[in-house]
């Protein structure tokens, strides 16, 4: 499944590839919890973003070159995960209640997706592609803000590995060229773009 953690709740989040359910496993007492918000289609990646509330969710809709990405958020909630839970049986299940944070067309990334992350201070919504640049495989980088537009674009090579942020540097670390003797752990400026 597509998961991430979040400790203020002690709640791993995920979603199943297959069905796209959104369920929550609270782990924070000796029995654990589980809930499910609904199914949300074509999900790529989530991440939670405790500081607001919310998971947040990018889908693709649509055919490769034709596709929109879309950016959703789910509300949570302390006791139950999900501010609209609904039972958690195997059933199928119902769409879940989502908010349209912003759709950013296929044409800015249309290259095979990578990564998706949120930085909660600038609330810039990260997504990664690796594409051929002038023949050469690369991994592009770019920050979109809620209005759809584009905060920075930085190009690293590519057979690029993981996408971590740094909530108070500002900064998207992800590793290049990792699986070769090159590998190299780089560092993008969300301000500017800038790599290190």
């Amino acid at each position: 499944p597509i998961f991430d953690w979040n400790p203020r709740l002690e709640t791993i989040y995920a979603v199943n590839n297959n069905t796209g359910k959104l369920k929550a496993l609270v782990a924070k007492s000796a029995t654990p919890s589980l809930f499910s918000a609904g199914c949300i289609p074509n999900t790529l990646s989530i991440t939670s973003d405790y500081a607001n509330n919310r998971v947040i969710s990018l889908t693709r809709n649509g055919t490769p070159g034709v596709s929109t990405y879309r950016v959703l958020a789910v509300d949570t909630d302390d006791t139950k995960a999900f501010a609209h839970a609904e039972s958690n049986s195997e059933t199928p299940c119902g769409p879940a209640i989502t908010q349209l944070i912003l759709d950013i067309p296929s044409t800015e990334v249309p290259g095979t997706f990578k990564y998706f992350n949120f930085h909660r201070a600038s609330k810039t919504y990260i997504i990664s592609d690796e594409r051929s640049i002038n023949n050469i495989q690369q991994t592009v980088v770019q920050g979109f803000g809620e209005n759809g537009q584009k905060k920075f674009e930085a190009i690293i090579s590519g057979d690029s590995s993981n996408m971590a942020v740094n909530q108070a540097a500002g900064l998207v670390y992800i590793a290049e060229n990792h699986s070769s003797a090159n590998g190299k752990i780089k560092a993008i400026s969300i301000d500017t773009g800038e790599v290190r």
